[in-house]
């Protein structure tokens, strides 16, 4: 897949980031494969980080998967009442509603 170095002011939600991005002192801000969405992309420029490298914009067909993918996760978990088990899926929700949705 391509890659292809962009500023923050040309960075939309729905980019995947190419390669890790890291502060100056080294350290991950964030990760290969992390979908940008307006509120990184926000962060991002108050941090004064200068660009990223992204590969392509999310699909239709990424977007349909990632809802059947929401709803399969209810489905797994309807009647469960384990705290550690609830925390789980609300970090998967967390993760898969951050996939924000590219028209």
């Amino acid at each position: 897949m391509a890659k292809k170095r962009i500023t923050l002011t040309q960075a939309e939600a729905g980019q995947i980031i190419a390669q890790d991005l890291t502060n100056s002192s080294g350290g991950v801000l964030c990760s290969k494969g992390t979908i940008l969405t307006e509120r990184l992309i926000e962060r991002l420029r108050k941090a004064h980080i200068p660009g990223v490298c992204v590969e392509r914009p999310l699909s239709r067909q990424d977007t349909e998967a990632r809802k059947a993918r929401l709803a399969q996760l209810q489905t797994r978990f309807e009647g469960v009442e384990d705290a550690i088990m609830l925390e789980l899926k609300a970090i998967m929700e967390r993760r898969l509603e951050a996939e924000e949705e590219v028209e």
